[in-house]
């Protein structure tokens, strides 16, 4: 649940970063995918008074390939999914009121679908946030309303992931730590690729299962553990001095239980 409190927090920094007299307003939305009839692709419902939404810095049609991004991006899941079940697709924005204007300042992109075992779960397809709003604690607002949606759908957990060679990296990544994501590694059998091949997942369940990872880094000669040590991650991904900080993660191991 997002609290009061740290929107209000969110909206000072921006009002600090413009230079605005007022603390803008902050809303944090959820716009729907429709199903498009005789056909399996699903089509992002307009936007309602704001300027400059999801939309507007996204190429045309960026939002029209949700199933088909999901497939490209999650091999593993995808082959797991059970393609008879219809997908529950939603855009979660944050909207910004600065004076008379309202305006998007990022936006995370989620599918809800269900594997064959019959589990369900939570998979980012992106998370973006404007530069204008960067580190202004944007993408915390959107991760924790993530967290409530599969949460509230019923989702056994969330995958995510990022690229090692992405420069925003740590901004990017650390949401998900500080929120009681771990680090994962899961099958490869279906070929998923994860950080060996420069791509590093995260998972939240959302059992009473004790889920967590053994991560190798560079420079550091403990075994980490994750979500436990998550800050000391986060510590040691912030002092690299790697253009790609992403790439001190050499090996993670998940493990169940203790």
């Amino acid at each position: 649940m997002i609290s009061c409190d740290q929107k209000k927090k969110c909206a000072e920094k921006i009002r600090e970063r413009l230079g605005l007299k007022k603390i803008p307003q902050i809303k944090i939305i959820e716009r729907p995918f429709g199903k498009l009839k005789n056909c399996k692709r699903y089509k992002l419902e307009e936007p309602k008074e704001i300027v400059e939404s999801a939309e507007y810095y996204r190429n045309e049609n960026y939002f029209n390939r949700s199933v088909t991004d999901f497939r490209e991006e999650y091999y593993q899941l995808s082959r797991d999914t059970d393609d008879s079940k219809p997908f529950d697709i939603c855009l979660i924005e944050a909207k910004v009121t600065l004076g008379t204007i309202t305006t998007s300042a990022g936006f995370n992109w989620i599918i809800i679908g269900n594997l064959r075992d019959g589990t369900k779960y939570c998979a980012i397809i992106c998370i973006y946030v404007r530069e204008l709003f960067r580190e202004c604690g944007i993408s915390t607002l959107l991760k924790l309303r993530e967290i409530q949606l599969a949460g509230e759908n019923g989702c056994s957990f969330i995958q995510t992931y990022h690229r090692k060679d992405n420069p925003d990296f740590v901004a990017a990544i650390v949401p998900g730590l500080r929120n009681d994501f771990f680090l994962y590694h899961g099958k490869a059998t279906g070929g998923e690729q994860y950080e060996e091949y420069g791509f590093v997942h995260l998972r939240r369940y959302f059992d009473n299962e004790k889920h967590y990872s053994k991560v190798t880094t560079e420079g550091e000669p403990r075994t980490l553990v994750s979500p436990d040590q998550n800050d000391t991650i986060i510590d040691l991904l912030r002092k690299t001095e790697r253009k790609f900080p992403g790439r001190i993660i050499k090996k993670i191991e998940t493990c169940v239980g203790r």
